[in-house]
């Protein structure tokens, strides 16, 4: 797969505005894109016949400057290769910021969204229901275990 073509025929076809880098220690190419049009992007990615990225591996997310960054890594179980999609969410103003849940695209998502929200108060927009999760990691509302304004000291 040729990320530099795919990120030319997102630009052309979707005019969504996508960065091409390098990702951690692997240096494997990765797309970043904005979370108004990440839903967007990833709804192409998996449906377009050349990238058919039919398979979310795993999503991971970590806070960084009161955002939280989501990284994806996708999988083409037809085409034997696979792509790394990250965006990021503000924390401070949640019905705002919250991100388009993807389980539409990938189902296998519904796991990873739920976890991000307790332990993160990542909101998801149109994801499946997620009442147990909606009170935070102990059952406190507003308390997010891996946020770094979390108070272990307290919240346990």
């Amino acid at each position: 797969m040729d990320l530099k073509a795919i990120n030319q025929k997102i630009d052309k076809e979707l005019g969504i505005q996508t960065q091409l880098k390098a990702f951690g220690r692997t240096r494997d190419l990765m797309l970043e894109c904005s979370s108004a049009d990440f839903f967007r992007l990833a709804a192409w990615l998996r449906s377009e016949d050349s990238t058919r990225l039919d398979w979310l591996d795993n999503l991971s997310a970590t806070e960084v400057k009161s955002k939280v960054v989501l990284t994806y890594f996708l999988r083409s179980r037809a085409l034997a290769h696979g792509l790394i999609l990250k965006t990021e969410t503000p924390l401070d103003d949640r019905p705002k910021s919250a991100l388009e849940s993807v389980v539409s695209v990938w189902p296998m998502a519904q796991v990873f969204e739920e976890e991000i929200t307790a332990l993160f108060g990542v909101a998801f927009k149109n994801g499946v229901p997620a009442t147990d999760v909606q009170a935070g990691y102990f059952g406190k509302p507003g308390e997010y275990p891996l946020r770094k304004d979390y108070a272990w000291e307290t919240g346990m």
